[in-house]
């Protein structure tokens, strides 16, 4: 499907020939990235006509109008002539403007023509819906796998923001839609207070009063969209997961100690803490309600934390394993090395955030689900 939406959306056109001596660009194809990213294509150009010895080679994508450029990498050099491709998102839609720079040994610049094409946004492949949770209306998104049989569900829950962002709408689509290509309902639910929902939520920095009194309600937001997910047409209530990242890994814990119906829950960096504070009275709050939703939690537990996490410690992870482990309830503790991009050691709590740390856990999460949801 998204081959024929991207051969009916993305044209180009190619502008007149430099001279000789620049490189050149030919055969510009826009290809679907795997089922999993549905909003991403990879650009594939040929290019002929460098001249060796170089001392760079790069792309630069930009948007028509736009000076900064999306995207500029160096590129392998595979000689006068080869292949270059780049990964592209179509989120802004609009025309594109793509340009190879050869830069030889001297600091001589030479740039090929250049290729246009436009970019057309695909459909959203989630369902904004609204469900009650005492009274307040809860946004959320729905995504579903093709087909019409009825399948087992996935329940994400968010983490905290700063205040700043708390209205930023969050579908989670890295995460919502690749486990909806293998076959899950997922919901991913705005917790009070976020995005597009009524209420407040849990805000850091706030206190230990308003964090309190505030974390309660927001693991009823999870258990109200347990409720609202399991009345979905083609939804298996029989068959859900939770799953959450920090915050959300914790009220996804703290409402998986209430239903024992679930088929099992997942944490992601689950807890809360504010870096390098240390043990403040959040924190020991935090503590000692994971300790008490440990001891009831009965369903099989992942829990998921990278080694050098400097937002929420991976202790939190490891108190939980050690209770789950004592009282005899599966559980599975996975505590990644150092979390790395690009080759540096950033803070691990964003290992979870996004594409960057995907392929570190993603097995590690479709293996859990796929047992405990088939």
């Amino acid at each position: 499907m998204l081959g024929r939406i991207v051969s009916a959306l993305f044209t180009f056109l190619l502008l007149a020939l430099p001279a000789a001596a620049d490189p050149v660009l030919s055969n510009l194809h826009l290809i679907p990235d795997p089922p999993e990213a549905y909003n991403r294509v990879t650009i594939r150009a040929e290019y002929s006509g460098v001249e060796a010895p170089l001392k760079k080679l790069w792309v630069s994508l930009v948007r028509e109008g736009r000076e900064a450029a999306l995207v500029s990498n160096d590129i392998d050099f595979l000689g006068p002539a080869g292949v270059l491709s780049r990964s592209l998102e179509l989120n802004e839609p609009g025309p594109r403007i793509l340009t190879l720079v050869v830069e030889d040994a001297d600091g001589r610049r030479s740039a090929t023509r250049e290729m246009r094409f436009t970019v057309a946004a695909p459909p959203r492949p989630y369902e904004e819906v609204t469900y009650l949770s005492e009274g307040l209306k809860i946004r959320g998104y729905l995504y579903r796998p093709p087909g019409d049989a009825r399948v087992p569900a996935v329940l994400y829950s968010h983490g905290s923001v700063e205040r700043s962002d708390l209205a930023t709408r969050r579908p989670t689509e890295w995460l919502g839609y690749r486990l909806s290509r293998l076959g899950y309902a997922v919901f991913v639910a705005e917790r009070r207070g976020y995005g597009g929902s009524e209420g407040r939520g849990v805000i850091p920095g706030e206190g230990l009063i308003p964090f309190r009194y505030s974390l309660p309600s927001e693991v009823k937001d999870v258990l109200a969209a347990i409720d609202f997910l399991q009345t979905q047409p083609g939804v298996d209530g029989s068959r859900i997961a939770l799953v959450g990242k920090s915050l959300g890994g914790l009220v996804s814990l703290l409402a998986a100690a209430q239903r024992t119906s679930l088929r099992a829950v997942v944490s992601l960096a689950g807890g809360y803490g504010f870096g390098d504070r240390g043990m403040d009275p959040d924190m020991l709050f935090v503590q000692e309600e994971l300790r008490a939703a440990a001891r009831r939690i009965t369903i099989p537990t992942l829990l998921m934390h990278a080694q050098n996490d400097r937002m929420v410690p991976a202790a939190f992870s490891q108190m939980v394993a050690a209770e789950l482990r004592e009282r005899r309830v599966p559980v599975v503790e996975k505590i990644y090395p150092a979390f790395k991009v690009g080759g540096r050691a950033v803070d691990g709590h964003g290992m979870f955030d996004g594409l960057n740390g995907l392929p570190l856990f993603w097995k590690d999460l479709t293996t859990f689900l796929t047992v405990h949801l088939e």
